[in-house]
This record gives C-alpha cells, sequence and structure tokens, in this order.
C-alpha cells in the first residue's frame, strides 16, 4: 500500500506544479486502498489538523487578514472585471473542487487526509445544526 500512497503523493505534487489542477488518475483507487491509506496516514493527519486548528489562534492578524481577503473576494466576484482579492475566492473554491469535486477525489483526499476529511464534516454538520430552527428551540 505504501507504493500507492507515494503514487497519491507523487499526483498531489504534481497537482501543485499543475496549479491546482489534478489529472486524472490512470488507475482508481478501491475502497480498501482508501481505508488502509487512511489508517497509515492518521497520525500525520491528525498532528496536521492540530496544527491548522490552534494556527488561527497562534497567528490572530494573518488570520483576520486571509478572513477579510475571503470575505472581499467573494463580493468582487460579483462585480464585473478583476479584483486584487478574487484570486483568493477562486483558490478557497479551487481547494474544494480538487478535495470533493468528485468521487476519485474525495477517496484520494480521505486515503491522504483522514482527521481533516472528518473535521470538515464535523465543522459543516455542526453549523449546518447552528442554523437550524430546532437547534434554537431545543430538544
Amino acid at each position: 500500500m505504501s507504493e500507492f500512497v507515494e503514487r497519491a503523493r507523487a499526483e498531489r505534487d504534481k497537482l501543485d506544479a499543475q496549479g491546482g489542477v489534478r489529472a486524472p488518475q490512470s488507475h482508481p483507487m478501491s475502497y480498501g486502498q482508501v481505508f488502509v491509506s487512511a489508517l497509515q496516514n492518521t497520525p500525520r493527519s491528525a498532528a496536521q489538523f492540530v496544527e491548522d486548528t490552534f494556527a488561527p489562534v497562534l497567528s490572530p492578524g494573518e488570520t483576520v487578514s486571509s478572513l477579510v481577503s475571503l470575505g472581499k473576494g467573494l463580493i468582487q466576484l460579483a462585480v464585473p472585471g478583476e479584483q486584487a482579492d478574487e484570486k483568493t475566492a477562486r483558490a478557497v473554491g479551487q481547494f474544494y473542487a480538487n478535495r470533493y469535486g468528485s468521487m476519485e477525489k474525495f477517496k484520494i483526499a480521505f486515503a491522504e487526509d483522514p482527521v481533516g476529511i472528518l473535521g470538515d464534516v464535523g465543522d459543516f454538520n455542526g453549523r449546518r445544526r447552528c442554523g437550524s430552527a430546532r437547534s434554537w428551540r431545543g430538544r
């Protein structure tokens, strides 16, 4: 399975070199390969998740600046012409498209970053529940 992980990492590096456009894989991952790779990558993924979770707290100025740039970029996408912060909004959109844009991309993302994927799912579910009327009324 480590051969597959090396291929996935090489694919990720090639993706980075291509500016975020993932080339189709020649052999789709089986679900068994996905879960074995996910188990192998769980310690690294967990460490990265912890680092990513605390980074905004440790660098509040950079976090605020990034969020402002993203917000401005989202608004600027609706305005004709190219503005400076549109690149930030497009980059965030491309990240999620590369990560969740197809079943094969999702399988690769889960194999490489299982804790991050579970964090994304938990974050989405938490936000969905917070926004629902039922969560405000109680159960």
